[in-house]
């Protein structure tokens, strides 16, 4: 499979295929993340460099540097409050969204965050949680038409039936 970041939207041109057609695929354009309260920007978090995403965000209260041992190469990585983002040669790899003060925001209002009740994912991503494994549901994405090698990924506990994580990768 094709290796890509998160980074400028022609990088996703090269990925035209999903490893597994059982799971749902939504558009990239269709959601955002940002602070649960504030509205969505037109340029899905995903998308953004380093230097939009921290315009953003703003500066992170920790900055890391940690070794990609797949890249052979050092990330950067941002710890907010309830998110961690790394970034490698100023595009984004990766992201993860640990409390409910970040959400999913979709363009029709809705919006997921953690802490949501798992029925939320069995109700919108039927095919996902069919295939679900280990207490994640795997939810794919594409850039218009295009299939990227990202995932969506919501991890659960199956006992409170929460979602605990969200986080965007391989």
């Amino acid at each position: 499979m094709v290796k890509n970041t998160f980074g400028d939207s022609d990088k996703f041109k090269a990925l035209v295929y999903v490893e597994n057609n059982d799971i749902n695929i939504i558009d990239i354009n269709s959601f955002d993340i940002s602070k649960t309260g504030a509205f969505p920007s037109f340029k899905n978090t995903l998308l953004l460099n380093q230097k939009e995403f921290l315009k953003k965000f703003g500066k992170p209260p920790k900055k890391l540097v940690e070794y990609s041992e797949m890249d052979d190469a050092n990330m950067d990585c941002y710890v907010y409050q309830g998110m961690k983002a790394w970034f490698m040669n100023k595009s984004l790899e990766s992201l993860e969204l640990t409390s409910s003060s970040y959400h999913l925001i979709f363009f029709n209002k809705k919006s997921i965050k953690v802490g949501d009740n798992i029925e939320t994912i069995v109700r919108t991503y039927p095919k996902s949680w069919k295939s679900k494994r280990d207490n994640q549901v795997f939810v794919g994405l594409k850039n218009n038409q295009i299939t990227i090698d990202i995932n969506l990924i919501f991890e659960y506990d199956s006992t409170t039936r929460k979602i605990t994580e969200i986080h965007f990768g391989y």
